[in-house]
């Protein structure tokens, strides 16, 4: 098979908003969503290879609240929940994303968040939405728009939870190798984890 790149072109209105991608979710119905730094959201025409661009418009109370998108994630029902850096969830109802309006329900610290910045989102057996952010966990009922938040008083190790290696290092008082080192140990077939923790196994 051949790999297909695909560039943003100012010429181009179909091309990608931007070059840095942050994200990627495929949908239920296969579509592929793209959230971009700077872009905002796109999404892939996969009969065109063209791009449907959803810009962020902070000004207008129902538009897409940020540019920077950390997270996409779809619930049970169809409607797409969107993050963007500083700016808080999106919720785009089914019925409005597949009619083609981008009309969005906004959700900030005002309505529950413990921080507007969001890095990423998993939906848990009773159809709620965990999230992670720079102020710990949450939880959003998305029946209710109520949110549940989580943080070091609640036993998490940290608030944190978007720390790169050279940060989890800092923290540590080791060298990024090692962190890393340790974080691909992670991966190792069991048999092999067991061999390190016994010191059978050596991990320079």
């Amino acid at each position: 098979g051949q790999f297909e790149r695909f560039r943003s072109d100012p010429e181009d209105s179909y091309a990608i908003s931007s070059d840095r991608v942050l994200v990627l979710f495929e949908d239920s119905s296969g579509e592929l969503w793209i959230g971009t730094y700077g872009g905002g959201l796109n999404r892939l025409d996969g009969g065109t290879g063209g791009f449907q661009r959803y810009p962020g418009e902070p000004g207008r109370p129902d538009g897409l609240s940020g540019d920077e998108i950390y997270m996409i994630t779809e619930a049970a029902g169809g409607d797409l929940w969107v993050a963007a850096k500083g700016a808080g969830l999106n919720r785009w109802r089914y019925e409005d994303r597949v009619n083609g309006r981008l009309s969005v329900t906004r959700y900030t610290t005002t309505d529950g968040l413990p921080s507007n910045t969001i890095y990423s989102g998993a939906w848990d057996s009773g159809g709620r939405l965990w999230m992670s952010t720079n102020r710990g966990l949450t939880r959003l009922d998305a029946e209710t728009g109520q949110f549940n938040n989580y943080d070091t008083s609640h036993g998490l190790q940290d608030d944190e939870f978007n720390l790169s290696a050279e940060q989890v290092a800092e923290r540590l008082g080791e060298d990024r190798s090692t962190v890393a080192n340790y974080l691909r140990l992670l991966d190792l077939p069991d048999e092999v984890k067991s061999w390190v923790a016994e010191d059978k196994l050596a991990m320079g």
